[in-house]
């Protein structure tokens, strides 16, 4: 899996990356029949002023027939990144589960 990191306002250490690469990977098992052509990943970090820093994980996957997208913004980057995988996860499984209806369908005919 071709794994691509974007940050914005925050630095990218190898153990932030090591850690967000093992997160993602574990999804490729979900994806076994499927060819994933890249997985892009944006950690940007924002300030508010009366709510402090908001860190923000966003996780595209490009798939051949369509793309996925899930984000999710939290106080700590290591959360975000923790909570954006169950979402990707369902939204995996929706992915699958249109594909293999419309393999389905198209053997019926």
């Amino acid at each position: 899996m071709k794994v691509i990191f974007y940050t914005k306002n925050i630095k990218l250490t190898p153990e932030l990356e090591a850690y967000a690469r093992e997160k993602i990977v574990k999804l490729e098992r979900y994806l076994k029949n499927v060819d994933i052509m890249e997985t892009k990943i944006e950690l940007t970090e924002y300030t508010a002023q009366r709510k402090g820093n908001k860190f923000v994980a966003e996780v595209d996957v490009i798939l051949p027939k369509g793309s996925l997208r899930a984000s999710e913004a939290t106080t700590d980057i290591h959360a975000s990144i923790d909570m954006v995988i169950p979402k990707l996860k369902k939204e995996i499984t929706k992915y699958k589960s249109r594909w293999e209806k419309q393999r389905r369908e198209g053997r019926k005919r």
